[in-house]
Formats: C-alpha cells, sequence, structure tokens
C-alpha cells in the first residue's frame, strides 16, 4: 500500500491545495488541535510544492527574482514571498541553502506551475538547473510542544539543538526543517515518497507514550490563524500587499525587485491601512464594516471561531491611525456586537514555556502549572463588554 492510499483508508475528510488532495481531518477539530497545543500531531503537507534548484547561476537568478536579501549561510532558510507587479503575493516561500545547492519550498501555486515560472526566468546560457521533487518526494509535518522528544526518539537528542530556520540532512536522506506555522515546535521534513508509509507507521510506534494523533489541514490552519502566521489561502487572497499585511520583514527596500515601487507608494499613502489582530464573543463575520462611534474605521477580513480560547479571533483591515491593539469597536450594520484589538499572537502557546533540557510530556506533576498558562490572551485584561468606543 503506498502512502496516500493509507491515508484514504485513515482520514475522514479531504481538502485539495494546490492541486494536490490532503487529509483535512482525522477526527474532530476540537480533538485535533488539542494534539497541537498540548501534545504532538502528525500531518501530510505533500500540497507543498518543492524545487530543487542549482548551477553556478542558480544564486544569481533568486537574487533578481525574490524581494528579499539573499544572505543565506549553508543549513539556513529564508522566508520570503514572490510578489505580483503590483505588490500582491501569489507565493509563499522559503529557500533553503545546502551547500550552494538550493531547495524551495512554496505554497500557492501547483508544483508544475511553479516549475514552469522558475524554468523561464531562467537567462538564455545561464547554468542553472531546476528540478520539482513533486514526483519523488513529499512533506510531512509533526508540531506541538513535544515534537522535538518525538523526533529525539525517531532521529537522536541532536534534533533538539536545532534552531528556528535552519535545517538538516538524516541518514536516511530526508531533509528535517526546523519550522512551522502553529506557534508550537514545528517540524517539516521532506521524504522520499517510498520512505513516507514507513516513517509514519514508525512515528506512530514511538509516538503511543506521547498520545501523537494524525493532525490534518483544517486544525494547522486555524492554529496559524490563532497564531498570526500568514496563509495563501486566507490573507493571501485578500488583494493586499506585506505593507498592509505586516509583511514588510520578508523584503528588502535595499534592493531592487519588481513591486518595490508599488510597496513604496503604498508606504507612503495618506490612506494606509493594516491588518490588526480583533476577538469577540460574538461570531465575526468577514466583510462586517467596524466602526469608532460614527466613524467607519475599516471591516473584517477573517475570522474563525478559535478552539484554543472558546471564543471569536479574526483580523480587520483598519485604518492606520486606528491599528492598534488594546482598542474597542463596534461591527456590523447594527454596531451592536463588539470587537477588541490586540496584540498577535492571539494564544499563549505552550511551547514557549517548555524548556527542553528540563520537561518532558511524559512529566505530569511537572507539567500541571505550565497547563493552566495554555491559551490565555488579551481577553485577561479587555473585557468584551461595551465600553467606549476606541478605549480600553
Amino acid at each position: 500500500m503506498d502512502f496516500h492510499a493509507f491515508l484514504q483508508s485513515q482520514a475522514s475528510a479531504w481538502s485539495e491545495v494546490d492541486g494536490v488532495t490532503v487529509p483535512a481531518r482525522f477526527s474532530t477539530l476540537e480533538r485535533e488541535v488539542k494534539a497541537l497545543r498540548r501534545g504532538v500531531g502528525i500531518s501530510d503537507r505533500s500540497f507543498v510544492s518543492a524545487i530543487k534548484m542549482q548551477g553556478e547561476d542558480a544564486f544569481d537568478l533568486l537574487e533578481r527574482c525574490c524581494p528579499c536579501e539573499m544572505y543565506i549561510r549553508d543549513g539556513e532558510l529564508r522566508h520570503t514571498l514572490m510578489l505580483s507587479d503590483n505588490g500582491e503575493p501569489w507565493l509563499d516561500l522559503y529557500i533553503a541553502n545546502d551547500d550552494e545547492t538550493f531547495f524551495l519550498f512554496a505554497e500557492g501555486m501547483p508544483s508544475e506551475d511553479l516549475l514552469s515560472f522558475w524554468c523561464a526566468e531562467i537567462p538564455e546560457g545561464a547554468d542553472v538547473q531546476v528540478e520539482s521533487l513533486q514526483d519523488s518526494h513529499l512533506m510531512l509535518s509533526i508540531n506541538g510542544p513535544f515534537a522535538w522528544e518525538l523526533l529525539a526518539e525517531l532521529e537522536g537528542h541532536q534534533i533538539i539543538g536545532f534552531p528556528y530556520s535552519t535545517f538538516y540532512r538524516a541518514e536516511s536522506g530526508a531533509l528535517f526543517l526546523r519550522l512551522g506555522k502553529t506557534g508550537e515546535y514545528g517540524y517539516d521534513l521532506l521524504i522520499a515518497k517510498e520512505q513516507a508509509l514507513d516513517f509514519w507507521q514508525r512515528a506512530f510506534q514511538k509516538g503511543a507514550r506521547f498520545d501523537l494523533l494524525p493532525v490534518g489541514l483544517d486544525a494547522l490552519e486555524l492554529c496559524g490563524m490563532e497564531n498570526f502566521f500568514f496563509s495563501m489561502r486566507r490573507e493571501g487572497t485578500l488583494g493586499l500587499t506585506p505593507v498592509e499585511l505586516q509583511l514588510q520583514w520578508r523584503v528588502s527596500y535595499e534592493k531592487d525587485f519588481a513591486a518595490k515601487a508599488s510597496l513604496e507608494s503604498v508606504r507612503e499613502s495618506s490612506e494606509r491601512r493594516r491588518v490588526t489582530g480583533i476577538q469577540s464573543l460574538a461570531p465575526l463575520t468577514v466583510g462586517d464594516a467596524v466602526y469608532s462611534g460614527e466613524q467607519r474605521v475599516g471591516k473584517v477580513v477573517t475570522s474563525a471561531f478559535s478552539v484554543t480560547l472558546g471564543h471569536w479571533i479574526g483580523l480587520a483591515l483598519l485604518d492606520v491611525s486606528w491599528a492598534h491593539s488594546g482598542l474597542e469597536f463596534r461591527a456590523g450594520d447594527t454596531k451592536e456586537q463588539v470587537v477588541a484589538t490586540l496584540s498577535m499572537p492571539f494564544v499563549r502557546n505552550l511551547s514557549m514555556l517548555i524548556n527542553p533540557q528540563k520537561h518532558s510530556y511524559l512529566d505530569d506533576e511537572g507539567l500541571m502549572p505550565l497547563m493552566g498558562l495554555v491559551g490565555q490572551d488579551a481577553l485577561e485584561d479587555i473585557e468584551l463588554s461595551g465600553g467606549e468606543d476606541g478605549a480600553v
């Protein structure tokens, strides 16, 4: 049985992402989010496009096309975006430097289309070889406050010392990327397809004592939203630029790139807006206007019910003068719904409190004081009860 056929026997719901079908859920959303927030979850992220680029001119090609600074040490990853001429993201991109061979991991475009893009960008006569790994490899991910402990069992304790945005090559040839988009400890694994099922099954053999759970796309997306991780499938559909999306850290204005003039125009605009975290006890409806008194100051652009927090969260696109945390506004046609802005991430992650040199999933007594802090957010400081608009 191949890996995809195996997952078909396990998953309860499916989603199509960038032309690839992946599990959306294995059990319930609540159960899978809890695994990510308090234990360990393993997921199929084979929708991530993987491209291998090498050759004497590979670096120059990336330097020309990418809006970020291309200073990447061997063993490091750089997170950036690919932008249209008007500055809107069309690709969420990681670039890994493996001894001057570059691996590109992308969301936002089917693998065959992305390969065609890079091939078309190679100048005539340049020494660049580009290869899609989609047919030979796939991406798995392991996330959760104790993901490191499970991987130490599977790969050895050296995994614990790898910092964020670095990677290493395992003896099997798989790449282990210290990444993740849930706010917890996270590792993405680029693994040969013929090894995927064996790794998945070994993970569950070792992971039984960690209560390892298979986790689908729905839980990954929600946990990413709870921690303000950009998603091409969510914020990437809004027609906004990195200026408005609070993603300017992924570009460098010190270099020339196609969308630079467009971004600078947005930065200098007197009508600039910015996405800001909001929360409410009542459902947030995308498209609803946000008001301070009678003045419309923005609109709700994303929303979801946070399983971790037990109330609604989202993003509002606010006029920049109002785009600050700790304020109360009204939303909807009747202006009756109270929403509050807050600093993100929305949740307090257990991973921020875990010390791999001190804690273990198996140490219930030592973890109890920490478990009580998981999920606490700005509701401790802001009561959503209807105070003065625009005031704490």
